[in-house]
């Protein structure tokens, strides 16, 4: 099998060094300069105590690319950057199926609009850093969790699957996104509104009641039929990701643009749709916006 993986940041980077053992992978990088660093070094790939080299191939994106030579096109840009990638798969054949790996839910409509018959949606669990343009940490191991969102179940991403980076099937697409924007939008902004890592956010009683207050406003917004389940999960990923910091405190520190339109921008939008007042979610907003303008000067 022949797979793209358009974006070379973390996620990119780790997508890319596992399928490689599976499938020929094509990095597309908006850089000539990690474009070449690819095509010389490969991917190294860091986890625990261990180090592997992987080779792949690396492009830049170009007007003329329609990618159909692959099978499958992962999206593993961030939210944000969705918009630039969509006129390159406009033109991509209709037979060429996508997997979009974006936290939040903003991504939904454009995914909508594409041509393509088979296009599915991804939850990555796994903790990654990016390193250097060709090295990536893998911080945390996970699960990847995808589902159909158009078309067809032509692609058994099972046979992907490894130890290290599994892959499990989901039946429902909705409710996949939905547990974890939940996850996203508790512990993402309060871990980088105060600077901590991610286990701090239930381990400390103060910054619990603030998880506590944004949690009870999303139940609110998204009408939650099992409160508690959801509640559970997000102190599951605290507890078990606890030495982490989360990818939105890492944007922050490395003065980049976050992800918080896709994550509780969605929620204040939808909030604004079924009229619920949402005073702590529309603060924790402002604050993250607040930062990312005082840190990007």
């Amino acid at each position: 099998m022949r797979i793209a993986v358009i974006g070379g940041g973390a996620i990119g980077l780790l997508m890319s060094s596992y399928l490689a053992d599976h499938a020929h992978v094509t990095l597309y990088t908006r850089r000539k300069e990690q474009r070449n660093q690819l095509r010389t070094n490969g991917v190294t790939l860091k986890h625990k105590a261990t180090e592997k080299n992987v080779k792949v191939d690396a492009r830049i994106l170009t007007s003329n690319e329609n990618f159909e030579q692959y099978e499958l096109v992962i999206i593993a840009v961030k939210q944000y950057g969705i918009k630039e990638v969509i006129p390159y798969l406009m033109k991509a054949s209709k037979h060429t199926s996508l997997l979009f790996v974006q936290n939040g839910m903003s991504h939904l409509n454009l995914a909508q609009n594409l041509p393509q018959h088979n296009v599915y949606l991804g939850v990555v669990e796994h903790g990654a850093m990016k390193e250097a343009d060709d090295v990536v940490i893998h911080s945390g191991v996970g699960i990847t969790r995808v589902a159909l969102f158009r078309g067809d179940h032509l692609i058994p991403f099972q046979q992907f699957h490894s130890t290290e980076f599994g892959f499990v099937w989901e039946n429902d697409w909705y409710e996949m996104l939905i547990q974890k924007l939940i996850v996203n939008a508790v512990i993402n902004p309060l871990t980088a509104l105060y600077r901590v890592k991610n286990g701090e956010i239930t381990a400390n009683p103060f910054f619990y009641k603030s998880a506590k207050a944004v949690f009870n406003e999303l139940h609110a917004v998204l009408r939650l039929k099992e409160p508690t389940s959801y509640w559970n999960r997000v102190v599951d990923v605290c507890e078990k990701t606890a030495q982490n910091h989360s990818s939105m405190r890492k944007d922050l520190q490395q003065q980049r643009k976050t992800e918080i339109e896709s994550i509780l921008g969605y929620i204040l939008e939808e909030a604004a749709k079924r009229q619920v007042n949402t005073p702590i979610i529309q603060f924790v907003y402002n604050g993250i916006l607040g930062l990312e303008d005082s840190e990007g000067r």
